[in-house]
């Protein structure tokens, strides 16, 4: 694999499939390394048109007042205070951790206490 350094090629710098080069190399301790790398004359590498998946990976942000996944937090929550509730079903009975209509495969959601609650004591 090639350092991105040595490619001539202005922006993100990769080589596309197939593409044709001309470059300088020279021994080092990895074995021949490119040094240089460009397009047929000198000229630029065309590059390659794919670009590299993002490594950032959303995590979704439960609200604890409403419980909907969005882009706020219960202190931001556009609903106002609300009851405690099971974010599930929304029943003011029980809570997530209890709920009869949530699929048992699934995991219980974990607020922070190990209780499911999310507000820190103990049920």
């Amino acid at each position: 694999m090639l350092p991105i350094s040595v490619i001539h090629k202005a922006g993100f710098r990769s080589l596309d499939d197939g593409e044709e080069v001309e470059f300088e190399a020279k021994p080092s301790g990895l074995g021949v390394e490119a040094t240089f790398v460009a397009g047929p004359g000198g000229s630029e590498c065309k590059g390659s048109s794919r670009r590299p998946l993002s490594r950032k990976k959303f995590k979704k942000i439960r609200c604890y007042n409403c419980g909907d996944f969005g882009n706020h937090i219960a202190s931001k929550c556009p609903h106002g205070p609300l009851p405690k509730r099971c974010h599930s079903c929304k029943s003011t009975e029980h809570l997530i951790a209890d709920c009869p209509l949530r699929d048992p495969s699934l995991p219980v959601p974990h607020n922070g206490d190990g209780n499911g609650n999310g507000n820190g004591l103990s049920p």
